[in-house]
C-alpha cells in the first residue's frame, strides 16, 4: 500500500504543478492586457484559472481552458495509474517516458509564451484556422511528393534509369488494370494503346513490359505492332540484364514476328546455360534462316526435354526431308505432307516446305506451298527471297529479276532491307540495290550503322565512287552519328577518292580516321584490313592496335597485325602478334618460326628459341630460312662451332633479299666472335640495316661499331709491329 500511496501522491503533485503553471500564465496574460489598456491596476487576487476583469477577452480564458483540458487528457492517458493495479512493475521504462513527456510539454509551453504567440493562439481557438492550416500543409507536402519525379522506375543496376512521380506510377497502374480487364473480343489496338501508355508512365517496370509482350503474342494476330514489340523486347533484355525468363519471352516475341536473326543473336549473347524453351527457339531460328547443318548439330546435342516440343518435331521432319538418304527424306516428307492437311500446323508445314524445296531445288513443290501461303496472305519477306534465289539457282534469272522488281512490300527493318538488297545484288541488280537502300533510309529515317554499311558496300560493288563520297558526307551531317560511324565515313570517303586517283584527298580522309575511337566497333577489322591492302599501314595500325583484347582469339586479326607491324618495323606489336599466333596454334611451323625469330631478334628466352628452331630444323632440314634461324639460335647460345657448321650448309643464292639480311647479320656476328674482323667487315658490307628486324638492327649496329674499333686497333698494332721490325 505504501507504493500505491506514493503513486497517488505523485499524480496529485503533477496535477498541482500543471495547474499552478497555467494560473501563472493567466496572471501574465491578465497583466499584459491591463498594461495594454493603460491601467496601473495590479490585481493579485487571480489565483484561479478564470480572470474576473470585465474587459478581459473571453477567448484568452477559453484558450487557457483548452490547454488545461489538453494537459488533463495527457495525464489521464499517461498510464501513470498502472502503478495502482496489477500492472505494477510491468514497465519501468514506460513510466520514465511518460513523466519526461509531461515535464517536457510543460517546459515547451512555458518557453513558447503561448499568450504572446499569435499562431498558437489562433490554432487553439479557431477550428477554421486549423482546417485551413491542415489543407495548406497537405498541399505543401503532397504536391511535390506526387508530381516531382522521385521514384526510380528501373531495377537496380540498369545502365539507363528513368525517374517517375507518384502520379506517373498511379496512372500506369490504372492503365494496366484497364488493359488487363478488357474483354477477349475488345479492340486489340485499344488494348495495346493502354499498355503502351502504361509503359510510357512507368517505363522501367518489368511487370508492365512482360505483360505487354504477352498481350502482343496473344492478340496481335495480324502482326502489325512489330516495331513496338521489338523495342520492348530489347528494352526488357536490358532491364533484366538478360534474365533467362525474360530472354525466353523476348525470343518468343522475335519468333512470333519472324525476326529469326534476333533470336540467334540473343541466344548467342547469353552467357549462361540455355533452358529447353530457349534451345527450342534457337533451333527453329536456325532452320528458318537456312542454317541446316547447325540445326542438325544442335538437334543431336539437344536434351530429351528440348525435343518434346511438337512443333520442333515438325522442324526435324523437314530437316530429314532434305537428307541425301532417300528413305529418311521420304519419311520426313510424309510427315510434312500430313501436317499440311491440319488447320493447326498447315501454315507452318507449308513454310517449312519452302525451305525444303529450296534445298532440293524442287520448284513444283515450292510453288504449291508458295501459292497456299500467298492466297492466305501468310507470305513474308523471307519467302520471297527464297523464291528469287531458287529461280536463280535453276537458271531462270530473268524470271527471278522480274519477280524481284515487282516486289512492292516495304522492309520492316534495316536488316530486312539489307537482305533484300543482297538478293538484288545476287541477281545482278546492284544499282537497284543501292537505290533501294537509299530510298529505305530516306523513307524510314533509318540511320542504322548496318544500313549505311550496306549502302557503302553496294556502291563499292557498283564502283560508284562519287556517290560513295556523297554517302560519307550524308553520314557526317546526320543528326546522331557515333564515333565509329564518323571513322567509317572518312574511310569510305578515302576509298572513293583513292579509286578516282585523288591520292592526296584520300590520304587526308584516311588520316582523319585516327581522330575517332574504333574500339568495340564492328567496322574496326574491316577498315584495318582494307587500309592495309590500299597501302596505308600507319592508319591501319592505329585502328587495329587498341583491339587486342577483343580479338585475342582471332587468327585473322593477329596475322594482319603481324604483317602491318613488320612493314612498319615495330618490334613490340610484332612480337605480341607472333606470340599470340603461336599460342593459338603451337603446331604451325610458320607461327613457330616467326616467334623464334623474334625471340632471337630481342635476345630473350634463347633456350626456348633454340628448342623451337631445332624442332623446325629437324622437321624441315632443307629449308634455308629454317637453317639460318637455327644457326643464329646456336650462336646466341654460345655454340659457335655448331653454328658455323650450320651456316656452312647455307647457299646464299637461294635466299631472297630479306632472308639474306638475317643470314649476313648472323654471319657477321659469328666472324666477329671468332676474331676474324676483316672477313666480318666484308660480310657486314652486304647488310642493309633497314631491312633487318628492329632488334637485329640494334645488335648489328653495336657489333659494327665494335668491329670498326677492333680494326683500327689491329691496324695500329700492325703499324707498330712493322715500325719495330724496321728498327
Amino acid at each position: 500500500m505504501s507504493v500505491l500511496a506514493a503513486a497517488a501522491r505523485f499524480r496529485n503533485w503533477i496535477e498541482r504543478e500543471s495547474i499552478l503553471y497555467f494560473d501563472e500564465q493567466v496572471y501574465i496574460l491578465r497583466k499584459a492586457f491591463i498594461r495594454s489598456e493603460g491601467s496601473n491596476q495590479r490585481d493579485h487576487s487571480g489565483s484561479g484559472i478564470h480572470c474576473n476583469h470585465p474587459n478581459f477577452p473571453e477567448t484568452h480564458s477559453i484558450a487557457v481552458d483548452r490547454i488545461k483540458l489538453i494537459t488533463r487528457w495527457l495525464l489521464r492517458h499517461a498510464n501513470l495509474t498502472f502503478l495502482t493495479g496489477t500492472g505494477y512493475c510491468q514497465s519501468t521504462t514506460r513510466t520514465k517516458i511518460t513523466i519526461t513527456m509531461i515535464l517536457l510539454t510543460r517546459s515547451i509551453l512555458k518557453r513558447l509564451k503561448f499568450s504572446d504567440n499569435r499562431f498558437l493562439f489562433l490554432f487553439s481557438t479557431s477550428p477554421w484556422f486549423r482546417r485551413g492550416f491542415a489543407l495548406c500543409l497537405i498541399i505543401a507536402i503532397g504536391v511535390p511528393l506526387t508530381t516531382v519525379k522521385l521514384l526510380n522506375s528501373t531495377p537496380p543496376g540498369t545502365n539507363t534509369q528513368y525517374m517517375i512521380s507518384v502520379i506517373d506510377w498511379l496512372q500506369a497502374q490504372a492503365l494496366a488494370r484497364t488493359a488487363r480487364t478488357m474483354d477477349e473480343n475488345a479492340d486489340p489496338e485499344q488494348r495495346f494503346i493502354n499498355w503502351r501508355m502504361a509503359i510510357g508512365n512507368n517505363p522501367g517496370s518489368l511487370d508492365l513490359n512482360r505483360s505487354y509482350l504477352k498481350a502482343l503474342i496473344t492478340y496481335d494476330t495480324q502482326r502489325k505492332s512489330w516495331q513496338s514489340a521489338i523495342r520492348t523486347s530489347l528494352w526488357l533484355q536490358e532491364l533484366s540484364r538478360t534474365n533467362l525468363i525474360d530472354l525466353e519471352l523476348s525470343c518468343r516475341t522475335f519468333e512470333y514476328y519472324h525476326f529469326n536473326h534476333m533470336v540467334i543473336n540473343s541466344v548467342k549473347a547469353y552467357e549462361g546455360s540455355p533452358s529447353p524453351v530457349l534451345e527450342q527457339s534457337y533451333l527453329r531460328a536456325l532452320f528458318r534462316t537456312g542454317q541446316l547443318e547447325d540445326f542438325r548439330t544442335h538437334w543431336q546435342q539437344a536434351t530429351a526435354k528440348t525435343r518434346e516440343s511438337p512443333s520442333l518435331e515438325l522442324y526435324r521432319a523437314a530437316s530429314d526431308a532434305t537428307s541425301d538418304r532417300q528413305n529418311v527424306a521420304e519419311k520426313g516428307q510424309a510427315i510434312l505432307d500430313e501436317a499440311k492437311r491440319s488447320l493447326d500446323t498447315g501454315e507452318l508445314a507449308h513454310r517449312l516446305q519452302l525451305r525444303v524445296s529450296h534445298e532440293r531445288g524442287d520448284l513444283p513443290s515450292f510453288t504449291a506451298s508458295w501459292t497456299h501461303l500467298t492466297e492466305n496472305f501468310a507470305d513474308i519477306t523471307a519467302d520471297h527471297l527464297l523464291y528469287w534465289d531458287l529461280l536463280r539457282q535453276l537458271g531462270r534469272v530473268e524470271e527471278a529479276k522480274a519477280a524481284a522488281q515487282d516486289y512492292v512490300h516495304r522492309p520492316r527493318t534495316s536488316h530486312e532491307a539489307i537482305e533484300i538488297a543482297d538478293a538484288f545484288t545476287k541477281l545482278g541488280l546492284g544499282k537497284i540495290a543501292s537505290r533501294y537502300l537509299k530510298a529505305h533510309a530516306a523513307e524510314s529515317g533509318s540511320t542504322s550503322e548496318s544500313n549505311w554499311q550496306a549502302q557503302a558496300e553496294h556502291l563499292i560493288y557498283e564502283k560508284q565512287w562519287g556517290d560513295l563520297v556523297g554517302l560519307a558526307l550524308d553520314i557526317r551531317t546526320s543528326k546522331t552519328v557515333s564515333s565509329h560511324m564518323m571513322a567509317f565515313s572518312y574511310f569510305i570517303e578515302g576509298v572513293g577518292e583513292f579509286e578516282r586517283n585523288r591520292l592526296a584527298a584520300a590520304a587526308e580522309a584516311f588520316a582523319q580516321i585516327k581522330e575517332f575511337s574504333m574500339v568495340e566497333s564492328k567496322f574496326g577489322l574491316y577498315i584495318g584490313a582494307n587500309l592495309w591492302e590500299l597501302g596505308y599501314p600507319e592508319v591501319a595500325y592505329a585502328v587495329l592496335w587498341p583491339e587486342q583484347e577483343r580479338y585475342q582469339n582471332r587468327y585473322t586479326y593477329w596475322e594482319l597485325l603481324f604483317d602491318i607491324s613488320l612493314a612498319l618495323r615495330r618490334q613490340e606489336p610484332m612480337f605480341i602478334a607472333a606470340e599470340n599466333l603461336y599460342r593459338l596454334n603451337p603446331d604451325s611451323m610458320r607461327y613457330k618460326a616467326n616467334y623464334a625469330s623474334l625471340l632471337i631478334s630481342q635476345r630473350i628466352q634463347l633456350e626456348k628459341a633454340l628448342a623451337l628452331t631445332f624442332e623446325a630444323y629437324t622437321k624441315y632440314p632443307n629449308n634455308i630460312p629454317v637453317r639460318v634461324n637455327y644457326g643464329q639460335a646456336l650462336l646466341l647460345n654460345d655454340r659457335e662451332q655448331e653454328a658455323r657448321d650450320v651456316f656452312g650448309t647455307v647457299d646464299e643464292r637461294n635466299l631472297n633479299t630479306t632472308q639474306r639480311q638475317g643470314y649476313y647479320s648472323a654471319l657477321t656476328e659469328l666472324l666477329f666472335r671468332e676474331g676474324k674482323y676483316q672477313e666480318a667487315q666484308v660480310v657486314a658490307q652486304e647488310v642493309i640495316p633497314d631491312l633487318l628486324l628492329p632488334g637485329d638492327r640494334f645488335f648489328f649496329e653495336a657489333i659494327f661499331d665494335k668491329l670498326a674499333v677492333e680494326l683500327d686497333d689491329q691496324i695500329e698494332s700492325d703499324a707498330e709491329a712493322k715500325s719495330d721490325s724496321e728498327a
